[in-house]
């Protein structure tokens, strides 16, 4: 989704986009009418000792009518940093999605291990089991031999948040080397007629959240908030997850439960009714999301944000929310009656979300893309 945004958009400003793409766990979805030209040059069974090689033969059979590789996967910096190391002609720029230039399992991120992310811990993080890493072992010794030498060849670097920054920075990229330019909001993103029958009433004071259940969202941590709660504060839990059955038992245990609605899968076309009906979104990580794009279409429907204290989310907020603790609910719980208990204080939150939003406006993040773009040409 962000990497279709940012090509249209660019391609609606006259530029010549070209993707390829490298399919390591499902076939490329291209829609209709897109304005860039997509080709998938590797897959997954391709990916052995030899496929950097391979690829660096791809780069440079592109290099005579490409002006700028933008590469938009974190993994794949250090061999373009390395096909510059070798004198390659083409400026390079790379966008910090994510932390898998180095990591193997970026859940397990505690705030430390970045900062010495050896082969040893890259393989025991991964959390696949023996046959599978080692299928993955040239792909270890990648990650380990070339980052940080080679992902401090390449021109520059757009990390998503400030969180993304600084954990590279201190993971062992030149911090001069980074710049933070974020995803921007889908103006396409907007409400029609479809409201879900799933939604149901929604009376009282309602908390929205969506994405995946999974244990580092800490969508636990949201539900258990509910036991600090008054009765007619609601909690609205959109999407699946390994985690989902094990919240729903949970749910069915606690006295509050009718307080806790699971509404499953949601398709995308529906979203824009839940963010116009809830009164604050909750963004309950416990890892160090590097962004968040939930919080932007919250941000998008004048929906303040209760984010946790790491990661991007709560820098993406601005003023338009608050901060908890992580893993606490009782503090959650705290902000949520801090900033429901207070009309005043919450119409200055909704109000601050348009004004935070103008910061991820589409033309502010594309003009920022062609300043740096052009100042390496």
């Amino acid at each position: 989704m962000s990497l279709d945004t940012i090509a249209s958009g660019l391609a609606d400003r006259g530029h010549n986009v070209r993707i390829r793409t490298i399919n390591l766990a499902r076939p490329n979805h291209v829609r209709d009418s897109a304005p860039y030209e997509v080709t998938s040059i590797m897959n997954e069974r391709d990916w052995t000792y030899e496929a950097p090689f391979g690829l660096l033969d791809e780069i440079r059979s592109i290099e005579p009518e490409t002006d700028l590789f933008h590469v938009f996967a974190p993994w794949l910096v250090p061999l373009f940093g390395y096909y510059r190391y070798l004198g390659g002609d083409t400026p390079v720029v790379g966008r910090l999605n994510g932390y898998t230039m180095f990591c193997t399992n970026d859940k397990l991120m505690n705030g430390e291990c970045h900062k010495h992310c050896s082969l040893s811990n890259k393989i025991n993080h991964d959390n696949s089991d023996l046959g599978k890493k080692m299928v993955k072992l040239p792909k270890y010794l990648y990650m380990d031999l070339s980052f940080p030498k080679f992902g401090n060849e390449v021109d520059k670097l757009f990390a998503q948040s400030p969180t993304v920054e600084k954990y590279y920075s201190e993971a062992g990229i030149d911090a001069d080397r980074v710049t933070v330019i974020s995803n921007f909001y889908n103006e396409q993103f907007h409400s029609g007629s479809y409201s879900p029958p799933s939604m149901g009433d929604w009376d009282g004071f309602n908390l929205l959240y969506v994405g995946r259940i999974e244990e580092e969202k800490g969508v636990d941590t949201l539900v258990d908030s509910a036991n600090y709660l008054p009765d007619d504060y609601h909690i609205h839990i959109a999407g699946d997850g390994s985690m989902l059955d094990e919240l729903k038992r949970t749910v069915d245990e606690e006295a509050n439960g009718s307080s806790v609605t699971f509404h499953g899968w949601v398709d995308r076309d529906a979203l824009p009714s839940f963010y116009d009906n809830a009164e604050v979104f909750v963004h309950p990580s416990r890892w160090p999301e590097p962004s968040g794009r939930a919080v932007l279409e919250a941000l998008q429907y004048d929906c303040p944000i209760i984010a946790s204290d790491i990661g991007g989310p709560q820098w993406i907020k601005g003023e338009a929310g608050s901060v908890f603790e992580r893993n606490n609910p009782e503090d959650l719980s705290s902000k949520v009656l801090e900033i429901s208990s207070n009309a005043e204080k919450y119409d200055a939150k909704v109000q601050q979300c348009s004004e935070r939003l103008e910061y991820f406006a589409p033309d502010r993040i594309l003009n920022e893309l062609e300043n740096e773009y052009t100042a390496l040409r």
